[in-house]
């Protein structure tokens, strides 16, 4: 890695995680071939799709609390 690269990357590092979290955010985007125009139906279908299946009893919902649990016991 360049020396102005890992500059970048060791100042980037030390910025607060929520800064860290939006650069990373925009990076990513960066990377993207752009936004798909489609995908925010996509999404409310598949939203409403699963809603049906809770209303009518063929998926059980999981408390967001017990979500959040095991993603942090993942993530350590």
């Amino acid at each position: 890695m360049a020396s102005r690269e890992r500059d970048i990357e060791s100042r980037a590092l030390s910025l607060p995680s929520k800064h860290r979290a939006r650069l990373a955010a925009r990076l990513i985007d960066s990377l993207d071939g752009g936004v798909d125009e489609g995908s925010d139906a996509v999404w409310e279908a598949e939203g409403e799709r699963r809603l049906d299946e809770i209303k009518a009893g063929r998926a059980r919902g999981i408390p967001a609390g017990d979500v959040f649990k095991r993603a942090r016991s993942r993530l350590r």
